[in-house]
C-alpha cells in the first residue's frame, strides 16, 4: 500500500536571545507571541526584538494595548517590506530603534521591569524601563525525527516536490 502524500505537523520553535533573564522571565514579561500576551501589556511600554515582518505584525498587534512599543532592530536596516514598516509606523506609538540589542533583561522576580540594550555603532550599553519583551526573531522548524530520511533545506524545513 502506498500513499500519495503525506501530511507532516511537527510544529516550529521559537528563537530565543539566550542572554541573562531571559529564561527566569520566560512568561513573566518575555514572550512570543503578541496575538496572546498583548492585552496583558495593556499601558505599558514594551519592546519588540526583531526586523522582518513578523516583528512587525507583533509591534502591529501591540499598539491597539501598549503605551509605547519599542521595535528594536540588531542592524542598521530593518528587512521587513517596506510596507510592514510603513504600517507600523503609522501608529502613534511606535517606534523603530536601529543598531540596538539586549544584553539583559531585569525584574523584580516577578516580572520585567527593563532591559539593557547595547548600541552597535557607539557600544554604548543603557538600561530601558519597560514591561514586556517580545520576541519576533523566527522559529526553527521541529523536523530532527525526519533529518536524513526526508530531504530538508538547510534551515531544516522539508522540501517538496512540487510536480
Amino acid at each position: 500500500m502506498y500513499a500519495l502524500s503525506l501530511m507532516i505537523g511537527t510544529g516550529s520553535t521559537p528563537r530565543r536571545l539566550y542572554i541573562p533573564g531571559e529564561e527566569e522571565y520566560w512568561g513573566r514579561g518575555v514572550t512570543t507571541c503578541a496575538i496572546c500576551d498583548a492585552p496583558y501589556h495593556k499601558g505599558h511600554h514594551v519592546v519588540v526584538v526583531g526586523g522582518g515582518d513578523s516583528a512587525m505584525e507583533e509591534a502591529i498587534e501591540l499598539a491597539a494595548y501598549a503605551e509605547k512599543v519599542s521595535v528594536l532592530v540588531r542592524g542598521d536596516v530593518a528587512k521587513a517590506s517596506p510596507s510592514m514598516i510603513e504600517r507600523a509606523l503609522s501608529f502613534h506609538n511606535v517606534e523603530i530603534l536601529y543598531n540596538k540589542s539586549i544584553t539583559e533583561i531585569k525584574g523584580n522576580q516577578e516580572h520585567v521591569t527593563s532591559i539593557d540594550i547595547r548600541d552597535a555603532q557607539t557600544g554604548e550599553v543603557i538600561e530601558m524601563p519597560i514591561q514586556g519583551v517580545f520576541l519576533g526573531i523566527g522559529h526553527d522548524p521541529n523536523t530532527n525525527l525526519i533529518k536524513g530520511k526526508l530531504d530538508c533545506t538547510e534551515f531544516g524545513h522539508i522540501k517538496i516536490d512540487s510536480k
